[in-house]
């Protein structure tokens, strides 16, 4: 499946408010906004193309055993603000590998390797997007 893979949305929404926003392509389109913290102030979008492999650095750190979780969960005893995680994987036909976890903050949450994919998202793309910033 990994192959297939064009490109990648991940979406962390908590309480309400958006928290995270990235999308990668194989082209190389990047989109960020976002650190994935809770009540972090950081909501500016930044849109654009990165010369380094941004993709392919994603995917080198996503195994294939991760595309088992694709589907919907809602955890069961959510405590805490509501958290929604979304992950698009698009396909090279034009279809997609969908997951959508949503869970309370102070409970039990998405795989440890679901996590991992968050992870890989926001730190592949920290230097673009932090080059991309108006300082105040």
């Amino acid at each position: 499946m990994k192959e297939r893979i064009t490109g990648v949305i991940v979406k962390l929404v908590v309480g309400g408010a958006p928290c995270l926003f990235v999308m990668l392509g194989a082209d190389g389109a990047v989109h960020r906004m976002g650190t994935g913290a809770p009540g972090n102030t950081e909501l500016d979008h930044h849109v654009g193309m990165a010369p380094e492999p941004l993709f392919k650095t994603f995917m080198g750190r996503i195994s294939e055993e991760l595309f088992a979780h694709a589907g919907r969960y809602r955890m069961q005893g959510a405590a805490g603000a509501r958290c929604e995680l979304v992950v698009l994987f698009r396909r090279d036909d034009g279809g997609t590998v969908a997951f959508q976890f949503e869970y309370g903050s102070e409970s039990e949450g998405p795989p440890e390797d679901v996590l991992d994919l968050v992870e890989a998202a926001t730190s592949v793309t920290e230097p673009w997007w932090a080059s991309r910033k108006v300082a105040p």
